[in-house]
């Protein structure tokens, strides 16, 4: 049964629920001040011990770790540089401050808030480049004396920004004419990508350059690890269409591209894991049909004449692969050989 909600959207309002004691459905529209964060999950635990819910602890929690890393900056660590600034330790200590702060930003989670986002990653860039600089002897510790009173203004005004608890706009990529979409949105606009296909494996490094350029700047994309496997899936396949094929043809006695022909099998077949099933389903034919070939010639088995009749084919199989559509969100089947099929019989040359 759902409880009936009720919506808070600043620190009185969430205290003035202590008196309540019929359970609700506790919907924090904002939280007015990062100072307040910590209060505002200690009161939101104590609801939920009582009965109540809340779905945006995990939200919660990760301003409570914002603001945490800005008191020690204000409390510890601006207060001991002003003291002595070159002091290394403490020089260290605001850079590793930047890059975690700078990581609530950047590696964004679905429970991230956007205003949270834009809050973490300039402030967290500020504080880790003037420790490096420092650090590496770029800059003496007085340059960043000087600019320790701005560092303390900004940590002063982060405490007390407010933050909207909205999370991360999800933007779905289906297709080529998405992703040039995509490409145009301003980077400071962060999404959660959600890849829903790859309209064909041919296109999957131009999927993933741009998957990688927007998590770079604080979007954020679950299957970034899938689209690898895909991209990876694509180069392959583009060399062997590409490069070894076309070598073969000229001289299919070529013994170092049919050493490569079967690597390239090797290293598709190994793609099967944790990959789309639809990369699964393209990867194990084609890998069992190039290794035992590839071998065949190479052990002697047959004569690089039996390989040339097939090279076409294979060109064909290969073509294919790249102009597969792959479903992103299909599990990859369990039961898949992971071995190649046996070698073919020796031609016969009589």
């Amino acid at each position: 049964m759902d409880l009936p909600a009720v919506y808070v959207g600043s620190l009185s309002a969430l205290q003035g629920l202590a008196v309540a004691e019929d359970p609700r459905e506790i919907v924090v529209t904002a939280i007015d001040a990062v100072r307040n964060a910590p209060e505002y999950l200690v009161l939101v635990a104590q609801k939920i011990d009582m009965g109540w819910t809340c779905g945006q602890e995990a939200r919660i929690r990760k301003v409570v770790r914002f603001a945490e890393h800005l008191f020690e900056i204000g409390d510890v660590v601006i207060p001991a540089l002003e003291n002595d600034p070159s002091n290394i330790a403490m020089v260290r200590r605001l850079g590793y401050h930047g890059k975690r702060i700078r990581s609530i930003g950047s590696r964004t989670k679905p429970h991230t808030p956007l205003a949270l986002v834009r809050l973490a990653r300039p402030l967290g860039n500020t504080l880790r480049d003037a420790s490096r600089l420092v650090i590496k002897e770029e800059q003496l510790p007085e340059w960043l004396a000087d600019r320790l009173d701005t560092i303390a203004a900004q940590i002063e005004m982060s405490l007390d920004s407010n933050v909207d608890m909205e999370a991360l706009r999800t933007v779905r990529l289906a297709g080529f004419a998405d992703l040039l979409e995509l490409a145009d949105v301003d980077d400071d606009d962060p999404r959660d990508i959600r890849v829903i296909a790859v309209d064909a494996v041919r296109n999957a490094p131009d999927y993933l350059d741009l998957v990688l350029q927007k998590t770079g700047v604080g979007w954020r994309c679950d299957q970034e690890a899938r689209l690898r496997k895909v991209a990876r899936f694509a180069t392959l396949l583009t060399e062997i269409s590409e490069f070894i094929v076309p070598a073969l043809k000229v001289n299919v006695a070529n013994k170092a591209a049919i050493r490569r022909l079967r690597t390239r099998g090797e290293q598709i077949l190994r793609l099967k894991s944790r990959a789309p099933a639809a990369v699964v389903a393209l990867a194990g034919p084609l890998a069992n049909r190039i290794i035992p070939a590839a071998r065949s010639v190479l052990t002697g088995a047959n004569e690089p004449e039996w390989l040339a009749h097939r090279l076409d084919d294979i060109g064909a199989q290969v073509q294919k692969c790249l102009n597969a559509h792959i479903d992103m969100e299909d599990e990859e089947p369990k039961d898949e050989d992971q071995e190649p099929h046996q070698l073919p019989p020796p031609h016969n040359n009589m």
